[in-house]
């Protein structure tokens, strides 16, 4: 894949639009970030919303990469990344979003931007937060800290619940951070809104496809903590961001409610973290108790019950076994998202 001008359609097999010249953006060649959205069957005015706010925020550039399975949804993403004069990757297939986005960090490296913003096509966010993460960045790499992204707070659009940055403090879970200025360090951050130096992708690593779907950003957040960078979420820029398709809650507890194919991955992909060789022991127990937790909570309360509880299981035995990547036969985004 090689960097062409805004409005080219780029594959990732074969590259295509060879050394084309780059589209404006900031005034220096350090300002110059690349926000790339992930789609899959996008809502057509809703990508466009987003994509309009990020045209607002200065020094940023708009890059679309579609996972979209069929040509109905190619030639639509074609004809709005022309119209809106930005990049696309056409995958013509759903590769996952960890392979998106490092198709991503390497269309950002390839084009010579210095900051790569990730979003998803669902996510709501202003240009004034995006610029604001931009500046925090900008201040905390000024005073020599080593940050390997920066994100927004988010908001889940369902019920407007205000979801606070974490510290993973002991196996039994995730305690809420206090904001305490103007940034606050935290151990995990949605990818959805994350603005990246591109250069940490270096010494970090990609983010591994074997997750396909779920657990994603948690497992390069942990690998990035591990290799001695600082995580910082901006209390002040926020993001509006759908989370599962309802809402269980439990003992107090606020979980969110996905697809019983959705809910595989996310068994699956907590216990194909845990044999991380860079988790710490209280990561390890957190993700064992939080899979088997999860199995049997919405085995037994949530509709459609068996099908539920053929997936879940379906995903302990695959975590258990090792087995990542994506599953064979239809997409689990596809049910709820028709053409």
């Amino acid at each position: 894949m090689s960097c062409g001008p805004a409005a080219a359609v780029l594959t990732a097999d074969p590259p295509v639009d060879e050394g084309a010249p780059l589209g404006t953006g900031a005034e220096s060649e350090e300002e110059r970030c690349l926000a790339c959205v992930v789609t899959y069957r996008p809502d057509i005015p809703q990508l466009l919303a987003l994509i309009g706010a990020v045209e607002a925020a200065r020094g940023f550039e708009v890059a679309l990469i579609d996972n979209s399975d069929s040509a109905h949804w190619h030639r639509h993403l074609t004809e709005l990344a022309t119209a809106r004069d930005c990049r696309l990757i056409a995958n013509r297939e759903n590769r996952g979003i960890a392979h998106a986005h490092n198709q991503a960090i390497d269309l950002a490296r390839r084009c010579g931007f210095a900051r790569l913003l990730l979003l998803d096509q669902d996510s709501h966010i202003s240009a004034a937060s995006i610029e604001r993460l931009n500046r925090e960045l900008d201040r905390l790499t000024r005073a020599g800290r080593r940050v390997a992204a920066v994100g927004p707070r988010h908001v889940d659009c369902k019920d407007g619940t205000d979801l606070p940055f974490v510290r993973l403090t002991s196996a039994l879970g995730m305690k809420p951070v206090r904001d305490a200025g103007p940034t606050v360090a935290c151990d995990v951050l949605i990818s959805s809104g994350c603005l990246f130096p591109v250069a940490q992708f270096d010494e970090i690593g990609p983010f591994d496809t074997q997750f396909f779907i779920d657990y994603v950003d948690i497992e390069w957040c942990s690998r990035a903590r591990a290799k001695g960078f600082e995580l910082h979420g901006v209390p002040a820029s926020r993001m509006e961001h759908s989370i599962g398709e309802g809402v269980l809650r439990v003992l107090g507890r606020r979980l969110p409610v996905h697809a019983p194919q959705r809910q595989y991955y996310l068994v699956r992909n907590a216990l194909l973290f845990a044999r991380k060789r860079q988790v710490p022991m209280r990561w390890r127990l957190h993700l064992l108790l939080r899979a088997f937790a999860h199995f049997a909570i919405f085995s037994t309360l949530c509709p459609p019950r068996l099908q539920r509880l053929r997936w879940l299981g379906r995903g302990l035995w695959d975590g258990m076994a090792g087995r990542g990547g994506k599953l064979p036969g239809p997409d689990p985004e596809a049910q709820q998202q028709p053409l």
